[in-house]
Parts: C-alpha cells; sequence; structure tokens
C-alpha cells in the first residue's frame, strides 16, 4: 500500500486469486485494501491501526512500522488531492479521520518535499494546486532541443569548411627512426 497506486492494489491484491488466498489469513487486511481502494481513508486507517500491535510484534516489520505508516498516509493523501484543482482542508481532514491541524501539518510536509504541486490559503483554509502550463514547458523543451541541434550543427559546419579548405595543423611528430611526419590534416586528427 506504500508505494502501489489504487489500480495496482485492486489488480495485483484484490483480484490475484492467489494472493488474496494469504490476505484472508490476516483478519480486516481485504476490507482495509479494499477501503484504500475505494478512496475510504478513515476506514482504511482505523483498519490500519487496528492491525498497528500486530506489526510491532512482527521481528521484521516492527523496525520499518513507523516509516511504512507515515508513507501509506503520504501516499493516500496524494492520491486524494490528485483529481482536484483545490479542497477544503476541513473536508481532508475529515476524509482521513484526523484533526484540520495534522492535515494541514501533513500538506505542508507534502509540499516542502515537492509530493504534491500545491499551496495553501491559510486565509480560506484550502489547498490550490498549483497551475503548470504544459505548453510552456512543452514550447521550452523544443526550445532547448532546438538550441542543441543549432550548436552541434555548426560544430558540424566548421569541420566540413576546415575539411573542404584543406585545413591543416602542422606538429612536429617523430617516428622511431627520428624523421619528422609532414603535416596533419585536419581530417586525419582524432576529435576530442
Amino acid at each position: 500500500m506504500a508505494s502501489f497506486r489504487r489500480a495496482q492494489l485492486q489488480s495485483s491484491l484484490l483480484k490475484s486469486g492467489e494472493f488474496k488466498k494469504f490476505m484472508s489469513l490476516v483478519p480486516g487486511l481485504v476490507e482495509m485494501v479494499q477501503n484504500f481502494v475505494q478512496c475510504k481513508f478513515k476506514k482504511a486507517f482505523e483498519h490500519l491501526e487496528s492491525m498497528k500491535v500486530d506489526v510491532l510484534l512482527d521481528y521484521y516489520m516492527s523496525k520499518h512500522q513507523k516509516d511504512l505508516y507515515q508513507k501509506i498516509h503520504e501516499l493516500a493523501v496524494v492520491q486524494y488531492f490528485v483529481p482536484f484543482s483545490h479542497a477544503k482542508i476541513s473536508r481532508m481532514a475529515e476524509a482521513f479521520g484526523v484533526s484540520q491541524n495534522e492535515m494541514e501539518n501533513r500538506l505542508v510536509s507534502l509540499i516542502e518535499r515537492g509530493a504534491v504541486q500545491a499551496r495553501i490559503d491559510n486565509v480560506k483554509k484550502v489547498v490550490i494546486a498549483k497551475d503548470t502550463d504544459l505548453r510552456v514547458e512543452t514550447y521550452e523543451k523544443a526550445l532547448d532541443i532546438g538550441n542543441q541541434y543549432v550548436r552541434d550543427l555548426r560544430r558540424l559546419l566548421l569541420r566540413m569548411s576546415l575539411q573542404a579548405n584543406d585545413f591543416a595543423v602542422t606538429i612536429s611528430q617523430k617516428n622511431s627512426g627520428g624523421d619528422s611526419k609532414g603535416p596533419v590534416k585536419a581530417g586525419d586528427m582524432n576529435p576530442l
């Protein structure tokens, strides 16, 4: 749940007959995943909290419980906010079953790390998604590619011009017999 999207959870866990057998051995696990997939985060996290004692008793999982739970909560907030251009923090807190201040702190943390592209309006207590103008990004990428193409083309034209004009660099090179070779042509030189 900490790394899968909801659609991946549904296809990999809930619809997989083999994995569903293993999930049925842990009471409440199937319901928790179903609630998570259906965006019923409050119920999903209630199930998750009820399993906390079992997770802490597990030798391997106990070391990672805090980080794992935090990642699951963060991924849920990110997935919750994706389809919205703005959302009230109070409604988000209600959906996750936490206080408004706790939800605001989670959002601030996610925004600071770049996981959520948004800003918080403290007056209205609303999270507003940052508009990314895809046209501007596309134009900037096209301009960068065009500039790189122009640089490469100028280098190629300079090299072709040097070769066409039989430009040569004279370097005194000595072979094993002590004779110096003649001028080295630009085409014979290894490019840097």
